[in-house]
């Protein structure tokens, strides 16, 4: 599940100096989480990527596309 706290802190405007190292950190943590989904699905792992509060629906549509697709 995606995290909008540290989106909200990488996208948000700094005030202060020590804003810049939350945002770097947050950028540097939603880098790596983007790199860790993307190797996933290249070795053929489906990867549900949703707001907590979406999860049910996305979980709910990717199982009719597996069904759909045959694959269960």
């Amino acid at each position: 599940m995606s995290d909008n706290e540290i989106i909200n802190v990488a996208d948000a405007f700094p005030r202060e100096e020590r804003d810049l190292y939350r945002q770097g950190v947050a950028s540097e943590i939603l880098n790596r989480r983007e790199q860790l989904l993307a190797k996933l699905r290249s070795s053929g792992v489906m990867v549900i990527d949703t707001e907590p509060d979406k999860i049910s629906a996305a979980l709910l549509d990717q199982y009719l596309e597996i069904k759909t697709r045959g694959l269960l």
